[in-house]
């Protein structure tokens, strides 16, 4: 298993696949957006296959319990040959399904992902308040949130705590001190690690994932206590991140929150993947930037700002539009405005000219 291990990390290294996938007991890969296989079904048997798998949880002795279950569902890190993989285990039709992510050995520059330095500025020298990260499942936010913490770590000496799920980028401290806290190893959930975190007296305070009410109550708690804290929401727009996170919260307590939301926040970034293509990978994004400190009108809680629109990458442009800005009342009639070479393996592993076939 070791040997078949060696063979995929080197896969990925030398054709830089985004994705590893273990099912149907096939080695498969996603290069270039395609998905390629690097096996067949009958280079593996059932259980050649599942002890494939179980390597993966070999340094993580206490996910074996639940690796044994019926219903298994874990999401975890690794390293194998000197690559650490985001890992997430299930079963598919009661066998193993697999997905693994390659993880950076360093975290990106703002640069390398598109973000452009009026953003990055802007969000960096903020004293305190609440940053959102939004998109889609894949779109790139922890690899934007990595970026952002990177750039402070190298520019301001503060403490940082961040409460991961699980730890994908691994930061060396520079002029800041860092505590990398990981759900299911250091803490037992976001909310819990969040609260912790507030009572260390940290200057920043990154949560992987605002999806609950108790981490949404203590990130703006946090925030409007002078923290600076970053989260990422799965929502697809700028517009309509605030009422997401809003509804997070029990009813009687979104009036105060909306308030307080319109105190606090810094900037909401919401960002897509555009596929690869002739120019190279794009990174398109729509940042909502508070200037200056907002105010929530009392009728309509529109609040007008600058709204940063990038365009691709490489054409090194950035649009700047005035736009309104609604967290709306839903009891209201306000609406929102919108305003290199493959190699293929060796031995039994297919050749470059099987693995093309879908």
């Amino acid at each position: 298993m070791t040997d078949d291990w060696q063979r995929i990390v080197e896969f990925v290294r030398l054709n830089v696949a985004s994705d590893v996938y273990l099912n149907n007991c096939a080695v498969k890969a996603r290069v270039d957006g395609k998905v390629v296989r690097l096996s067949s079904a009958e280079d593996f048997t059932q259980d050649e296959f599942e002890r494939l798998v179980r390597v993966l949880v070999e340094a993580r002795p206490d996910l074996l319990p639940v690796l044994e279950t019926a219903m298994p569902s874990l999401d975890f890190s690794t390293q194998m040959h000197g690559m650490r993989f985001r890992v997430n285990i299930v079963r598919a039709r009661g066998k193993f399904s697999v997905s693994l992510r390659p993880l950076p050995e360093n975290p990106p520059s703002p640069e390398s992902v598109g973000l452009p330095e009026k953003v990055t500025k802007a969000i960096i020298d903020a004293p305190g308040g609440l940053v959102l990260i939004t998109g889609a499942t894949g779109s790139g936010k922890t690899t934007t949130l990595a970026a952002i913490l990177e750039t402070i770590n190298e520019a301001r000496p503060v403490k940082i705590i961040t409460i991961e799920a699980p730890i994908e980028f691994i930061f060396s401290e520079k002029l800041a001190d860092i505590a990398q806290r990981e759900v299911g190893v250091d803490c037992p959930s976001f909310h819990v690690g969040a609260r912790d975190a507030w009572r260390q007296n940290p200057d920043i305070i990154s949560i992987a994932e605002i999806r609950d009410q108790e981490t949404a109550i203590v990130a703006l708690q946090a925030a409007e206590t002078g923290h600076l804290v970053f989260g990422t929401l799965h929502a697809s727009s700028v517009e309509e991140t605030p009422e997401r996170l809003l509804k997070l919260l029990p009813a009687d307590m979104r009036d105060r929150a909306r308030d307080v939301f319109a105190t606090v926040l810094v900037a909401v970034l919401s960002q897509i993947l555009v596929a690869k293509g002739r120019m190279g990978e794009w990174l398109s994004g729509k940042f909502f930037l508070t200037m200056a400190r907002l105010r929530p009108c009392s009728k309509s809680r529109a609040i007008t700002s600058w709204c940063t629109i990038c365009v691709p990458v490489e054409r090194k442009e950035w649009l700047i539009a005035k736009r309104t800005f609604r967290v709306s009342d839903p009891r209201s009639n306000h609406a929102n405005t919108s305003g290199g070479c493959r190699r293929s393996f060796k031995g039994r592993f297919l050749s470059a000219r099987d693995r093309s076939r879908p």
